[in-house]
């Protein structure tokens, strides 16, 4: 597992999680990153500088897009992380 993405990082007070890789390494990152509370916590979090962020690359990655039976939804700025148990994920054994 890559090193950066282990841990959530604050960079000029935003807090930032990288996510790249696998499916399965984004499907972990969605999950610790839905524990995270909004920092600083306030009543109504505001998007880029109290809400946590992730990078998602929306261009074809096979290792992404082809390792899972299931598409990451991407509508209006949010990643919908899947509610199945564990990591929420199929793994696509037929590749």
């Amino acid at each position: 597992m890559d090193e950066d993405f282990k841990y959530s990082y604050t960079i000029f007070s935003i807090t930032s999680s990288p996510c790249r890789g696998s499916g399965i390494a984004v499907s972990a990152a969605l999950q610790t990153i839905a524990t995270i509370p909004p920092v600083p916590f306030i009543a109504a979090p505001v998007i880029n500088q109290n809400e946590t962020l992730i990078e998602f690359d929306r261009t074809y990655n096979p290792l992404r897009d082809e390792i899972l039976v299931d598409e990451f939804k991407y509508i209006d700025g949010y990643i919908y992380i899947f509610d199945q148990p564990g990591l929420g994920i199929e793994i696509n054994e037929k590749i």
